[in-house]
């Protein structure tokens, strides 16, 4: 999906792409968070060109409504802390405040946070989030014997990703099975009240608290 091309709301959040956009989608209307605009970036590579795009993009100092928080959204992926560095080099290079902490905030007329997940120390990304949140779900179970019975066939070759695996699975139990989780996630499958998400919502609460 190509990003809007205009700033419209005071506070921002740039997500990696689709699926992290129809999930916080869905994340931001339960919080009721009305005052946020979702930014599609296009890939974590794609991060350090938007920040730097920032301050040229129509809206951004719009009297009637000007940008007044940006939170930044990405998977740690093998290492939470690189992804965690990656993005302070890409604030640095635009010349944005930079927090010292992921889940944490910088700047006074601009702030600026980045969330890491599925958190600020753990290896992942946010699928790995969801399947905290459904941990004791048994149709969870079910789906992992179903990949324990198939590791007994032969010739059987592993999914190279298992936590989508794990999650597709557990999609494929629900009443309307759809693989993209950012459509699973408009259909209502995951629990907002479960721990799991709590530092992700106190991230979005501080975001639009400005």
């Amino acid at each position: 999906m190509e990003p809007p091309q205009k700033f419209e709301k005071p506070f921002l959040l740039a997500v990696e792409g689709r699926d992290e956009r129809e999930f916080f989608d869905a994340l931001l209307k339960y919080l009721g968070l009305g005052g946020v605009q979702l930014w599609e970036v296009g890939g974590k590579s794609k991060f350090g060109t938007f920040l730097k795009s920032i301050r040229t993009t129509p809206g951004y100092d719009d009297q009637a409504n000007h940008v007044r928080a940006i939170g930044i959204i990405r998977d740690a992926d093998q290492d939470p802390h690189a992804a965690f560095s990656s993005l302070c080099s890409d604030l640095q290079a635009a010349r944005l405040p930079i927090p010292s902490t992921a889940f944490g905030w910088a700047g006074q007329d601009l702030r600026i946070g980045i969330a890491i997940l599925p958190d600020a120390n753990a290896t992942g990304m946010l699928e790995d989030l969801c399947l905290a949140s459904i941990q004791n779900d048994p149709a969870l179970y079910c789906g992992d014997a179903y990949f324990e019975c198939l590791s007994g066939s032969s010739p059987y070759e592993p999914p190279k990703n298992p936590v989508k695996a794990r999650l597709l699975a557990y999609l494929a139990s629900k009443p309307e099975t759809d693989p993209r989780l950012g459509l699973a996630t408009q259909k209502g499958y995951w629990s907002w009240g479960h721990p799991a998400f709590d530092e992700i919502k106190q991230f979005l609460l501080n975001l639009a608290s400005s």
